[in-house]
């Protein structure tokens, strides 16, 4: 294979360096990396691991020359522009990484180790949020072996899940708190240095942040589920990168410890297990 144009949405954010990072460490095969952003960032010249790129200014049109589009863009901009990058015939495949489209129910909402079938013959694919991502892997070995009755989801969530904003300001605010000055708090709803929030996104009528409730809608939409009896709590945390996450679950089968642990070892969720397994088993 010659390999695949393809184009990064959104690349000056931290969202689009990862995505740039990971298809280079991946090997995805890139025969030609596109660059775009908005105006205030074409012409300048972006270093990455493909070597110096210069930055596009974003058209629909230059997007659809490509084969794949990543898009590290607001959901905003995704429902504006995303279905028209997509549109057949000649249209890109197209990878949504914000909310736009999560609970639409045309499209598919996907992470590819537990419904990778459901993007098949689809052009325009939403990602889901970091935090579902990071528990469904874990959780789906389970649910294919023991059933899920019932899921509780603790997630304790890095500055970088707010993006490059959210870092610079949990970096500014613990130097100001070292130096005995007040914290800024524009990014986030309170200033996050040396503190923790138990508030991302905005409440919702019944009490859960949106973030929370993200979790619940996405979980139940990947597996299938649309009953499933799940219940979030995020927490903003004052790190700058990698989220953690409890899981208490309650299964259909019984559970043994050294069939769950071997099951999780041995299947898609390996990556994500070694990095954060800690496993209690209540009886």
């Amino acid at each position: 294979m010659a390999g695949f144009s393809v184009a990064i949405v959104g690349c000056t954010g931290a969202v689009g360096a990862e995505m740039i990072a990971t298809l280079h460490r991946r090997q995805f095969p890139v025969s030609t990396l596109h660059l775009f952003a908005s105006a205030r960032s074409a012409g300048k010249t972006c270093n990455t691991p493909y070597g110096d790129l210069t930055i596009t200014l974003f058209s629909v049109e230059a997007a659809r020359a490509c084969d794949v589009v990543f898009l590290a863009v607001s959901g905003t901009f995704a429902k504006e522009h995303a279905k028209a990058i997509a549109a057949q015939p000649n249209g890109a495949l197209v990878i949504d990484n914000s909310s736009a489209f999560r609970y639409d129910d045309d499209i598919p909402l996907v992470v590819p180790e537990i419904n990778c079938e459901t993007a098949q013959g689809q052009y325009l694919i939403a990602n889901p949020n970091c935090t579902t991502a990071i528990a469904a892997v874990v959780l789906w070995p389970i649910h294919q072996t023991y059933g899920l009755e019932k899921v509780m989801i603790s997630t304790y969530q890095a500055s970088s899940g707010a993006g490059a904003a959210g870092m610079a300001e949990l970096k500014e605010g613990t130097a100001c708190v070292l130096k005995g000055e007040d914290s800024p708090a524009n990014t986030f709803a309170h200033p996050l240095a040396f503190n923790v929030i138990p508030h991302i996104d905005s409440f919702q009528d019944n009490g859960y942040t949106r973030e929370e409730l993200k979790v619940v809608w996405e979980t139940r939409k990947i597996f299938n589920l649309p009953e499933l009896a799940l219940s979030c709590t995020c927490v903003r945390v004052p790190t700058l990168r990698a989220h953690a996450e409890s899981l208490i679950i309650e299964t259909r089968d019984e559970v043994t410890p050294e069939g769950t642990v071997s099951l999780l070892f041995f299947s898609n969720a390996r990556g994500t297990v070694c990095c954060m397994l800690y496993v209690v088993f209540v009886y």
